[in-house]
């Protein structure tokens, strides 16, 4: 560690979410669901990834490359053609399926199996007016469900990945979290002035086996903000989002997720302005980053996993050229 920051506590802090990828299946079919339900600008896309301005962050979606091309991945060749590349735009870099994604990014062990420990909350303009188009899009009669905290309506895309839309009841939230809040619904409220039908992303829910041991995780090793606890979620302050950790209700399910793969589908992924020593002071914590600190396209990237097995990374962007260019969406959020 550099002696600058010797003796700086060294957490997450301070630092944000600024992209959550997220596995899907088929890319044309992911981009027609995000067009009818999300409103995201498009920021770029290529033949493996596509990745969208979501207001308060960017989501990006990658497709699990075919099992028998990971040879060629791992050996010398310069590109890969997938079996229905000429039907995607033919011949696929190299660079795109490992110079510019971490390997724990690789999206090639597991077979994709919806995950339900894992839940997009979905602000939007006008819920009533998004429950009504979602019904219309996909011909369904869902009715949204109200809790003490939010009006609600949860789904599923074509890949399994869970979202909801969520209408917060403001007077149920308390403290920070209502602070908090009370940011995020300005930010929301200043994207609608400029699209009557935006949405952004409220929260990202995780569900964990022992909320107790993930709050030690996530407040102490981790050094995140505790937003507000009860006996069943804690809400940690992500900086662009918020994150809520949910006690499972069956015993067990968290454990079988994990040992399936389920996982690997959804990857939080913080910026960092310096990676070495964020990384170095983590490690001095208990956190394991499995490959280290891997350099790349993109910047350079390391993965880890809470106690849980879900996914997380730390990324410092490179600054140079990539074949998406997303630096415009990134320098907002981290201005």
């Amino acid at each position: 560690m550099s002696p600058d920051n010797k003796f700086k506590p060294i957490s997450l802090k301070n630092t944000s979410v600024v992209v959550v990828w997220r596995r899907v299946d088929d890319l044309k079919k992911t981009k027609s669901f995000v067009k009818q339900v999300f409103p995201w600008s498009k920021i770029g896309e290529d033949l493996m990834a596509v990745m969208y301005d979501a207001g308060n962050l960017m989501v990006g979606y990658g497709i699990r490359l075919d099992p028998s091309l990971e040879k060629e991945v791992i050996g010398d060749a310069k590109a890969v053609v997938p079996k229905d590349a000429a039907a995607r735009g033919g011949k696929l870099p190299l660079r795109v399926l490992a110079d510019d994604a971490c390997s724990g990014l690789a999206l090639s062990r597991y077979d994709l199996v919806s995950n339900p420990a894992s839940r997009f909350q979905v602000m939007t303009a006008n819920f009533d007016n998004s429950v009504k188009q979602f019904n219309t899009s996909f011909k369904m009669t869902a009715a949204p469900v109200t809790t003490t905290d939010a009006r609600s309506l949860t789904f599923l895309d074509d890949s399994g990945n869970f979202y909801s839309f969520v209408k917060p009841t403001v007077s149920a939230w308390q403290g920070k979290a209502k602070e908090k809040l009370g940011v995020m619904m300005k930010t929301s409220n200043e994207l609608a002035k400029k699209d009557p039908k935006s949405s952004a992303v409220l929260s990202i829910d995780l569900v964990v086996s022992n909320l107790a041991n993930s709050n030690e995780f996530y407040s102490k090793t981790l050094g995140l903000s505790v937003l507000s606890k009860t006996k069943d979620s804690i809400r940690f302050d992500l900086g662009t989002i918020i994150l809520t950790l949910r006690q499972e209700t069956s015993i067990g399910l968290v454990k079988r997720l994990a040992q399936t793969g389920r996982f690997s589908n959804d990857w939080i992924v913080f910026h960092a302005k310096d990676i070495r020593a964020t990384t170095e002071g983590l490690a001095m914590k208990g956190v394991k980053f499995p490959a280290g600190i891997e350099e790349s396209g993109i910047g350079d990237v390391a993965y880890f996993f809470d106690p849980d097995g879900h996914a997380f990374a730390i990324w410092q962007p490179s600054g140079k050229p990539t074949h998406i260019n997303f630096y415009p969406v990134l320098n907002r959020l981290v201005r």
